[in-house]
């Protein structure tokens, strides 16, 4: 399963899981890649599909432009 397949799925699950019970849920999907371009690709797929949580490397962040990570954290 590729990394779009599994972001769309687990959003998917999430949505579902809310309705059924009425509870915020999330989970932490994983937008690590391979070079920071890659990353924020990624982070902005996951915002598209609305998942509010993310997980990114740090050491990467810090490679980005301020404007960048600003506007994939609002």
């Amino acid at each position: 399963m590729r990394w779009r397949d599994r972001f769309l799925f687990v959003s998917e699950a999430i949505y579902k899981a809310q309705a059924e019970t009425g509870e915020v849920k999330g989970h932490y999907l994983n937008a690590t890649a391979g070079t920071s371009e890659g990353m924020i690709t990624r982070a902005e797929v996951a915002k598209e599909l609305g998942v509010p949580i993310i997980i990114i490397p740090t050491f990467q962040v810090l490679t980005l432009t301020s404007d960048r990570v600003v506007d994939l954290v609002s």
